[in-house]
């Protein structure tokens, strides 16, 4: 039995046992349930769980606490990343355990326009995203006999393609599940005239009036009593369109944080994740009273950072971290995680992580390896077994986001939107900077809000990151941006 199945098995006999082979014998009846509460563009401090190593004002601000009791039952990971600053790449690194560098899918699906006035133009890069027959986290999962479910936001592939439905990537039902990003809006019928927009499966709620994530939720419950009748265990995917773009909430909700002297838009935004909030809330609930929370593992993640743009009226900040979704800084991709397994003891987890660790992860806990193939994460229960909460992780984090993320008159307002490539490796973290050509590193543990670049006083250090990332890029062909004058690749990151 290899190291990665002993200490598998170990945790697993805390359920029901363990067999010793590589594909696992163990019986699909007797493996945990799996929900993994997916929310979308939700930032690290945007709940009154404090994810950081102390408590920020948003940490009083928010009101979340069916978070905070999910907290007290979990495993609460204080130095969380998404893959990506934007929503498709980390999404897709869940789903197949690999790092946006490997799968190619670099930028939320279709992605941007090429822009006449930027500097580079765009690499290829795969815009199609997920394909059908392609090995994904619920795929491996179902060969393993369980029932597999995705409800809500997908974004995993391009409009028309055979993954842009979930149904297709190894879940046996979906709902409300397409190639759209975000709602056209948060109230029924959730889009507004253009057809390509529907959220399908929801007609029956937008009947009833129903706030979209109340909608969601409410397939989620109805879900969790059929899965409770069959004997297979289940893995749910409940990926909420909130708190994504557009800024709506319930008026009921709203009128509290504007009390609190917020402006608009932050009083809008503090009430989805109000809404949010109770969702998870509902289905915690409903879990317990179908008698499945002894059997059930839970997992809660965002899948970048809260969304910061002050011309479009910020709804939030990611202090101590810098900036938010799609720029270069902490704030786009520190994201809220934390994970309960039952029979394990709460605990905070000083680790490094990032998107592609929950797909190893879920599969550990179920007890199921694919042969053969190369992952890019971590089994995060292992690491904890083993007593490295608060050690260096031994794979570096890497970020490739060779793309603008917002256009031109934007990037001339807000610092740090721009094509760059990052990594991470103990308390440094080297970030280049495709437009300018500029290097920076930072020590994370004195100054997590990057104001300080260290890269001159630590030219050493830097050049270490350097021969680590550019050889990762190139193991994995990571596209970068394109020369307009040569129409060749720009240079890989250097000092």
């Amino acid at each position: 039995m290899s190291p990665k199945n002993i200490v598998s098995c170990l945790l697993l006999l805390m359920f029901y046992g363990c067999s010793g082979s590589q594909s696992s014998n163990q019986s699909s009846s007797s493996r945990p349930n799996i929900l993994l509460f997916l929310v979308d563009d939700m930032g690290w401090t945007d709940t009154s769980v404090p994810f950081w190593k102390e408590e920020v004002d948003n940490n009083h601000f928010f009101k979340t606490p069916h978070m905070e009791r999910l907290a007290s039952q979990s495993y609460v990971f204080t130095e969380a990343y998404s893959s990506s600053p934007v929503c498709s790449p980390s999404r897709v690194a869940i789903m197949t355990g690999h790092n946006p560098m490997r799968t190619g899918v670099t930028n939320w699906i279709p992605g941007e326009a090429q822009e006449e006035s930027s500097r580079y133009l765009l690499p290829r890069w795969n815009q199609e995203g997920l394909r059908q027959g392609q090995l994904t986290l619920p795929s491996v999962l179902a060969d393993a006999g369980y029932a597999t479910l995705h409800i809500g936001k997908a974004h995993f592939a391009s409009k028309g393609s055979p993954g842009a439905d979930p149904e297709n990537l190894g879940f046996g039902k979906s709902y409300a599940g397409t190639h759209i990003g975000s709602p056209q809006t948060f109230f029924p019928p959730y889009f507004k005239g253009d057809m390509s927009w529907r959220i399908p499966d929801l007609e029956e709620y937008a009947a009833q009036g129903m706030y979209l994530t109340d909608a969601i939720t409410a397939v989620a419950l109805k879900a969790l009593d059929s899965l409770s009748r069959q004997d297979a265990p289940f893995f749910m995917h409940l990926s909420h369109y909130a708190v994504h773009t557009p800024i709506e909430a319930k008026e009921a909700y709203v009128k509290q944080y504007r009390k609190q002297g917020k402006s608009e838009t932050e009083a809008k935004y503090a009430a989805m994740v109000q809404s949010m909030d109770e969702s998870l809330g509902q289905v915690m609930q409903k879990i317990e009273e179908l008698g499945l929370e002894e059997n059930t593992v839970i997992l809660f993640a965002s899948d970048n950072g809260g969304h910061v743009i002050k011309a479009a009226g910020s709804p939030t900040v990611n202090y101590p971290a810098t900036a938010g979704k799609g720029f270069r800084y902490e704030g786009a991709y520190r994201v809220p995680f934390m994970m309960k397994v039952p029979h394990h003891q709460p605990q905070r987890v000083v680790y490094p992580t990032i998107s592609e660790d929950i797909f190893s992860t879920i599969l550990a806990v179920a007890d199921v390896f694919p042969d053969d193939y190369p992952v890019d994460g971590v089994d995060l229960l292992s690491i904890i077994s083993e007593g490295k909460s608060g050690t260096e992780r031994e794979k570096p984090l890497f970020w490739h986001y060779p793309h603008y993320w917002a256009g031109e008159k934007i990037r001339g307002e807000e610092e740090g939107i721009e094509p760059f490539t990052a990594i991470r490796k103990g308390k440094w973290k080297y970030v280049y900077s495709y437009d300018n050509e500029q290097s920076y590193l930072y020590n994370l543990e004195e100054d997590i809000e990057e104001q300080r670049n260290l890269v001159k006083e630590y030219a050493e250090k830097a050049q270490e990151l350097v021969d680590l990332l550019v050889p990762q890029m190139q193991k994995l062909d990571a596209r970068r941006p394109i020369d307009r004058l040569s129409g060749e690749p720009v240079s890989y990151p250097h000092l």
